[in-house]
Parts: C-alpha cells; structure tokens; sequence
C-alpha cells in the first residue's frame, strides 16, 4: 500500500516560512481590494461624508483661494468615494445626487459662465466657451452635461421630495441647456423649481447666471427685471453673494429681453444708455450697438441696420466673426 512520504524538518520549516509569506501577501491584496469599501462603509455614515465634501468644496468656490487645477484634483478623490459606495448602495438618492453634484462642479471648473459671457449667451445665443486648464481631460462638455441631467433626473424620480430638490432641478436645466444647446422653454419649468431660497449660496451665482440668460433670451421680461432687481438689492446688501455683474452689463441684458419682448424703444433706451456710459467695457458697448442694429433692421430695414453693425465692428477692433457674418447677411439682403 501506498504511504505518503513523511515531511522531513527542514522541509516543514520551508511550507511554514511560505505560509507566513503568503498569509501577510493575501491580507495586503484584500486590504487592497476591500479597504476602501470597508473603510467608506463602516469609518462613519458615508452620505454625512459626502456631504462634508460637497461643503467643503463649495466653501473653497466661495473664498476663491483654490486653483481650478486643485479643485479638479479634490472633485476626483470624491469620484473615488462615490463609485465604492455606490456599489453598496446603487438605489440610495444621495448617492446619484452627489454623482450628479460634482459633476456639475466639473462643469463650473470648465466653463465661462461670468458676464462677458452671459452677454454672449443672452445676446447672441452663444454657449458658454471652454476655460482652459491644465490636467483636466474628463468628458466632453456635451457628455458631461447629459450625466448631470441623468444624475438629478434619477434622484427625482426615486424620490419626489429629495429634500434638495431646487439644486437638482438648477442642474437639469444646465445639463440640458448645455447637452442639447437649444433653449426650450421646458427649462424654464425646471427653473421655477429651482427655489433660490433651497440653494447655497455658493450656487446662487448660477442660478443668476442661468436666470438672466434664458429669460433675456426667451423674452421673459417680468421674470428678467424680478431676477435682476434681485442681484442687485442683495448684492448691494452682502457684496458678493450674488452673480458678479455690473450696472451696464445688467441694463443689457435687460435690452436683450426688452428685445426679445418686441419692446423696442425701452431696447433702444437701454443700449444707448449703454452705449454712453464711459464705464462700460469694449465689449459691452459693441453689444448695445449691435443691439441698434437689430431695433433698427426690424424697424427700417437692412440698409438703415447695416451702419450700427459696421460701427459695432470698427468698435470691436473689426475682429468679431459673429458681426462680419451678420454685416455680409445684410449686405447681400439690402
């Protein structure tokens, strides 16, 4: 009969030595692999973490004593955090409202959304362009913004009363203003929904910069002066808490929504006023005589339209595509 070979000493001591090779390397793999989880689950309620990041990150917008390029660094840590609990807990509503959270941060890291902008956007109907930083390679804009809406969206639908419901529906209306770069008036449903007074005041810049746009754009003259009217007396009282937008940035946008609302002589009173004012950047005055030009095409005609947009041009240093466009349209409409 067959007998196994006893084990010699010397050979026993080496199966031990292995074993304590292998238990410590084993323990590091799955220390690897589950720490993290483990840690998230069980160190402390991980939605109060998230919270607590959320926060802190707002907190670092406000003071503005952070790079972009190291807030982008601080926004991936909590990605991290987000896809490990997530496993754990894939139905939980903070978890997608979180997801959708910082990625709205990446969008407010990547974009122009200021008043020179906003002008363009109310204006002209130009997006947002892209600020450019060092090391941040996410997603494209567009993908980007469609998460944020599918984020927020989720959050809604798997709880109707998600107690930060008016950031939820601020985002959605960004992602699908950004994703599908049309202004549908369905946004502006998600606006009203977007309570100013259920947003932090890190957003509360956002929410003017949105405001503003959409309703001088879609014409919405009552909820264009009621916005504006707002940033102003609160800004007056606690500077800085709302969008950063001087007196003639914001008469033109209100001319853009006079504009838009076929009041053209409150329009016209507006960018002349504008125009006028010596304080009034380059680039804002190029905005109130180009507006001229439109009152006056509407009014008169193109040969009348076509000197306030060459003006518009000379004023611009003659270097602006969207007017050299709009000047070859009339020349060969006239």
């Amino acid at each position: 009969m067959f007998e196994p070979e006893p084990v010699s000493k010397k050979k026993g001591r080496i199966v031990r030595r292995l074993w304590l090779l292998l238990i410590p390397a084993a323990l590091s793999v799955a220390a690897y692999l589950y720490g993290p989880r483990l840690y998230y689950q069980f160190s402390d309620d991980p939605i109060v973490r998230l919270r607590r990041r959320a926060e802190a990150f707002e907190s670092r917008m406000i003071s503005k004593k952070h790079s972009a390029e190291d807030q982008y660094k601080y926004l991936l840590k909590t990605r991290e955090m987000l896809e490990i609990i997530e496993k754990d807990s894939p139905a939980i509503p903070d978890i997608h409202y979180y997801h959708g959270l910082f990625n709205f941060y990446e969008l407010v890291l990547r974009l122009s959304l200021d008043s020179s902008r906003l002008l363009l956007t109310a204006g002209r109907g130009i997006l947002p362009g892209h600020r450019e930083l060092q090391g941040i390679e996410g997603v494209s804009i567009a993908d980007l913004s469609r998460q944020c809406s599918l984020r927020m969206r989720k959050v809604l639908a798997l709880d109707p009363e998600f107690g930060n419901a008016p950031t939820a529906h601020l985002i959605i209306a960004y992602g699908d203003l950004l994703h599908t770069a049309r202004t549908d008036p369905v946004l502006l449903k998600h606006l009203s929904r977007a309570k100013e007074t259920g947003l932090s005041r890190a957003l509360l810049p956002y929410h003017d910069w949105i405001a503003l746009g959409l309703y001088a754009f879609l014409g919405r003259k009552e909820e264009l002066e009621r916005t504006a009217d707002r940033i102003e007396k609160e800004n007056s009282k606690t500077p800085g808490l709302r969008m950063s937008i001087n007196k003639a940035e914001l008469n033109m946008v209100l001319g853009f929504g006079a504009f838009n609302t076929r009041d053209f002589l409150r329009a016209l009173r507006l960018a002349r006023s504008v125009k006028k004012d010596e304080s009034a950047s380059v680039a804002v005055r190029v905005e109130a005589v180009r507006m001229e030009g439109e009152i006056f095409l509407v009014q008169r005609g193109p040969r009348t339209a076509l000197d306030y947009f060459k003006e518009a041009l000379k004023l611009a240093g003659g270097n602006d595509p969207y007017l050299k466009k709009r000047i070859a349209e009339l020349s060969e409409s006239k």
